[in-house]
């Protein structure tokens, strides 16, 4: 019977001493958990974020700049507002003004384009003779180098691929589905 007894008072503190260990692992392990659940969903929302960033790319391209052209335009349309005309006029004001500018910008820049492509002619035989140095130079280089470096074997063997006419057809598929994107959500832009 004492046996016993000292058995029981030994698996009594035993179970004692064993209850807070556990629940100190158990505990660990719930911390543990919750840091890898908190980590996993971290990265799915960081990929889902990006991929909604990457698939609404037109979208949010129309949106910035026309956030940025309306900062731009704003203080304009203050100054309209203080000489007590409607918002409205301001804006009308602030756009037409914006036109005229890239209007301008464009017609000069057009001009000089003009004039560059009707004066080279004249430089077209100083360009032959400076583009025919560049190539001796550069053939007298090749020459120098393939004197001194053994033949590449590797080239002879290589396989050329050529683009076939779908390819080349479906190439721009994907600049003209974002253009049709853009122009179905610039009515949207202005509301």
């Amino acid at each position: 019977m004492e046996q016993t007894e000292a058995t029981r008072e030994t698996t009594v503190k035993v179970q004692l001493t064993a209850e807070p260990d556990r629940a100190a692992t158990l505990q660990v392990e719930r911390r543990r958990h919750s840091q890898v659940q908190t980590a996993s969903l971290v990265v799915l929302a960081t990929g889902g974020v990006l991929t909604m960033m990457y698939l609404a790319k037109p979208v949010l391209m129309l949106t910035l700049g026309s956030v940025l052209i309306a900062f731009m335009l704003a203080p304009i349309v203050e100054i309209c507002m203080r000489m007590h005309m409607p918002r409205s006029v301001g804006a009308l004001i602030a756009v037409l003004l914006m036109c005229a500018v890239l209007y301008g910008v464009f017609y000069i820049s057009f001009n000089q384009a003009d004039e560059f492509v009707s004066e080279l002619p004249k430089y077209s035989g100083q360009i032959r003779s400076v583009l025919s140095k560049v190539r001796q130079r550069a053939e007298r280089v090749r020459q120098s180098t393939q004197n001194v470096l053994p033949e590449d074997k590797s080239e002879k063997n290589a396989v050329t691929v050529r683009q076939s006419s779908f390819d080349r057809f479906t190439s721009g598929a994907a600049g003209l589905t974002e253009f049709l994107s853009i122009a179905g959500f610039v009515p949207f832009s202005s509301c």
